[in-house]
């Protein structure tokens, strides 16, 4: 994203307090006291100020739009109420509805409902990548824009990891410089390597080029235990080389105690795993509004006490 603090604020500024009283001139002869409650008739209605107006050549963000597209320009598709929470802090949904509709109507983005009648699904359009890239508030090579939503048979994959990159944008579990979801990372690294995971936090590391990383997986158990877990062990090999002699690790997130169970015992057996340690989590049922509990899950503790392994959590910027 291209910045962590954006703009806030209306889009027009109020007069002076000098011009305030320009317009409304001497107080009124006669007026009454101001501890009292009474109105005389004699007293007339405060003059109307002017305040400068909106006009077709003004831009066509304000400073609250660029935090909603920014985030879509990172994520590519959102649903509502991740854009809704995450970026205007819960603000009440007619709220959201009259600026998702602007957004709309301005060709800023895309929008269908899940199923016909679920949550909105938003994606950010060309246009909508165009204006943030003119506005100087975003790089083309930062922006994912589409011409259509997710397809249905990759879309909980790719919302479950827009929860957790906007976890970790917040600092959960911890706080790091680089919060990079597998697209990005996939534009980034060229050739593409061997495996590449859902999510990676990084942040530099004490020593020249060295960096700690703190890789997730979500697992919608859609493959065999035969075929994600030789990705595991390739994904080991990545993170050691990337990490420049820093620390790793992976937490896996997958559905199911039993699949959860059979991930533990093939993760035991991998080489490599003692020096980029792997832990097992189970996804809570639903989706966004249940991300809370999903924060609970990548932070707490399991049987041996020991939460998302030591060697990632200690970055700090």
């Amino acid at each position: 994203m291209a910045s962590d603090q954006l703009p806030t604020g209306v889009c027009r500024p109020e007069l002076s307090l000098e011009t305030l009283e320009d317009h409304l001139g001497p107080p009124m002869i006669g007026a009454p006291d101001a501890t009292s409650h009474q109105q005389s008739p004699e007293q007339l209605r405060p003059p109307a100020v002017a305040v400068p107006r909106r006009e077709p050549r003004d831009e066509i963000l304000v400073a609250l739009d660029i935090v909603g597209l920014l985030a879509l320009a990172l994520f590519g598709c959102m649903t509502g109420p991740q854009i809704r929470f995450e970026c205007y802090g819960g603000c009440k949904e007619s709220n959201f509805a009259r600026r998702l509709k602007r957004w709309l109507a301005l060709g800023l983005v895309g929008v269908t409902r899940f199923l016909g009648m679920g949550c909105n699904l938003v994606w950010l359009t060309q246009k909508g990548a165009d204006v943030l890239v003119d506005g100087g508030y975003a790089t083309a090579d930062g922006l994912f824009p589409r011409t259509r939503g997710i397809p249905p048979s990759c879309l909980q994959h790719h919302l479950w990891i827009v929860d957790l990159a906007l976890l970790a944008l917040r600092g959960i579990p911890a706080s790091y410089e680089r919060v990079e979801p597998a697209w990005l990372l996939q534009r980034r690294h060229q050739p593409e390597p061997a495996a590449i995971p859902d999510l990676l936090l990084s942040s530099a590391a004490k020593g020249a080029g060295k960096r700690h990383l703190l890789a997730f997986e979500v697992d919608l158990a859609t493959e065999s235990l035969k075929v994600f877990t030789p990705k595991l062990e390739k994904l080991i090999g990545v993170l050691a080389e990337w990490s420049m002699g820093g620390s790793a690790a992976v937490v896996i997130l997958t559905r199911g105690s039993g699949r959860a169970a059979s991930i533990e015992r093939a993760v035991a057996t991998l080489p490599g795993a003692g020096r980029v340690p792997m832990l097992v989590r189970q996804l809570p049922s639903g989706g966004s509004p249940l991300r809370e509990a999903l924060a609970e899950v990548i932070r707490r503790g399991d049987k041996s006490g020991e939460g998302v392994p030591n060697s990632a959590v200690e970055v700090r910027r």
